[in-house]
C-alpha cells in the first residue's frame, strides 16, 4: 500500500474510533439518567462495570495519533486535527468518570431516604444530554455552527444547576432527615454541571479542527480537573 493511501486510512480509523468512543459515552448518558431516575442499582454496576471500555478506548486512540504523527510527519491541518482529537478524548473519558462518579451517588441513594427527583435536575440533565448529541453530531458532519451552540448551551446547564443547589440547600434546612439524601443530589447536579463543561470543551476542539480558531475559554477552563 502505498505511502499516502495508508496514511489517510490510518486517519480515517482514527476518526471512527472517535465517534465509537463518543457514542459509547453517549450511551453510557442515557444508562445514568435511567439510573438517577429509578435509583437503579442494577444500571450503576452495569456503568461501572463498562467504565475500563472507554478508557481502553481512549488509550488505542492517543496511540494511533501519536505513531501517525511519528511515522508519517503529518502536515498542518492533520497535525490540528490529531492533536484536537488527542484533548477532546480526554474530556469524553471524563465526562464517563462522571457518570461512573454518579452512580456511586445513585447505589448510596437507594438506601437512603427517598427524595423526589428535581424537575430542575431532570432539566439539567436532558440540556447537558443534549448538549453531548449535538457535540457528537458536530463532529460527524465538521458543523462549526452546531458546535458554537453547544458552547452557548453550557450557561443554561449552569443556571439550572444554581436553582437546584438552592432548592436542595431549602430542603435541609427544613428536613434534617433529608439532609444526607439532598447532599448526594447535590453532588450528581455538580458532576452534570461539569459533564456539560467537558461537553462545551469538545465543541471548541471541533470548531479548531475545522476552523483552526481556538477557543480560549472552553478549552482551558478545565485543564486542570481531573475527576
Amino acid at each position: 500500500m502505498a505511502t499516502r493511501e495508508y496514511y489517510d486510512k490510518e486517519l480515517v480509523q482514527i476518526e471512527e474510533h472517535v465517534a465509537e468512543m463518543a457514542q459509547k459515552v453517549l450511551e453510557t448518558i442515557d444508562k445514568t439518567i435511567f439510573a438517577v431516575n429509578n435509583l437503579s442499582t442494577d444500571i450503576s454496576n452495569e456503568i461501572l462495570a463498562n467504565d475500563d471500555r472507554i478508557d481502553e478506548l481512549e488509550t488505542k486512540i492517543e496511540e494511533d495519533c501519536i505513531n501517525i504523527v511519528v511515522q508519517q510527519a503529518p502536515i498542518a491541518s492533520d497535525w490540528r486535527k490529531l492533536a484536537s482529537i488527542m484533548r477532546l478524548i480526554g474530556d469524553l473519558e471524563r465526562i464517563a468518570d462522571n457518570c461512573s462518579d454518579i452512580c456511586q451517588h445513585v447505589k448510596s441513594l437507594s438506601v437512603e431516604k427517598k427524595l423526589s427527583l428535581s424537575r430542575n435536575l431532570n432539566d439539567e440533565f436532558i440540556s447537558m444530554r443534549h448538549m453531548m448529541a449535538d457535540t457528537f453530531k458536530s463532529y460527524i458532519e465538521g458543523d462549526v455552527a452546531l458546535a458554537r451552540t453547544v458552547s452557548d448551551a453550557d450557561d443554561k446547564v449552569d443556571n439550572l444547576n444554581e436553582m437546584v443547589e438552592k432548592e436542595l440547600v431549602a430542603i435541609m434546612q427544613k428536613d434534617a432527615e433529608s439532609i444526607v439524601p439532598a447532599i448526594e443530589y447535590l453532588s450528581i447536579a455538580k458532576y452534570v454541571e461539569r459533564m456539560a463543561d467537558h461537553a462545551a470543551s469538545i465543541s471548541a476542539w471541533i470548531a479548531f479542527i475545522v476552523e483552526g480558531k481556538l477557543s480560549i475559554k472552553y478549552t482551558d477552563r478545565y485543564r486542570n480537573d481531573t475527576e
